[in-house]
């Protein structure tokens, strides 16, 4: 998940890192053991086979949620509309309920985005 969220998410180390709670060094050794895995033991990209979808589901919900907490976290909405986005593609695509869950969660917790800056904005007025 990790190197999903580096490689196809242009997350930062440091970003991931946060997300994952472990350290920035940490993470980047994990960044590099799951590389170098990779390039030995020559495992393309590619699509996965339908059949081999709904064994991938799981950790695709956790790359788009780590995605959404790693945009509301610092709170830049547009990495986390942009896993809103992608959940509501996966949705469409598979109509489950863990999709439409994680759809639903997320937009929840968007929907207080809002309230959510201004809180923070004040709480920085205050210590200024």
């Amino acid at each position: 998940m990790a190197l999903t969220l580096r490689t196809l998410c242009g997350l930062t180390a440091r970003e991931i890192a946060r997300a994952f709670l472990v350290s920035h060094a940490t993470m980047n050794q994990r960044l590099t053991r799951a590389k170098a895995k990779i390039c030995n033991a020559d495992i393309p990209y590619r699509v996965p086979e339908v059949a081999d979808i709904p064994g991938r589901l799981e950790a695709v919900l956790s790359v788009i949620y780590l995605i959404f907490n790693a945009g509301y976290a610092p709170l830049n909405p547009a990495l986390s509309q942009e896993a809103i986005r992608l959940c509501a593609v996966l949705h469409h695509l598979q109509p489950l309920p863990e999709t439409a869950g994680l759809w639903s969660l997320m937009r929840l917790h968007s929907a207080r985005d809002p309230a959510e800056r201004a809180f923070l904005q004040k709480k920085q007025q205050e210590l200024s």
